[in-house]
């Protein structure tokens, strides 16, 4: 995944399996946005209009938004097989926002789709 806040990047998960995305912020120039001292925010919904998010993910706790170079603005979204694996096939949708240390919200990602994708066998242990 590559991250600005114009592009749009849809990403998919097979249910209940682990994934990881890298990305990138970028300023509309395609400067990194260094991100010392900021938090990193992932929201996904069953659809824009819904009040209740379905997973949601923060820089906060390393495991789910990891900051891989805070001077480069980069990073890894991880999704662990608990996420997806009690969800129904099919798109979603999700943005990522970034809380500058300035406290200034910056859209990496204002608006893409999640899938996740159909598996046969589900593991529950």
């Amino acid at each position: 995944m590559t991250a600005t806040g114009r592009v749009l990047n849809d990403i998919s998960v097979v249910r209940g399996t682990a994934k990881s995305w890298n990305f990138a912020v970028k300023t509309k120039t395609g400067s990194a946005v260094d991100l010392t001292g900021a938090t990193v925010y992932f929201t996904a919904r069953e659809k824009y209009e819904s009040k209740t998010a379905i997973i949601k993910k923060t820089s906060t706790v390393a495991t789910e938004i990891e900051i891989t170079s805070e001077t480069e603005g980069l990073g890894n979204l991880n999704f662990v097989p608990g996420d997806t694996k009690d969800r129904g096939i099919g798109k979603y949708v999700y943005d990522m926002w970034v809380k500058l240390a300035s406290g200034k919200p910056y859209a990496v990602i204002k608006k893409a789709s999640l899938e996740i994708e159909w598996n046969v066998t589900v593991i529950t242990d």
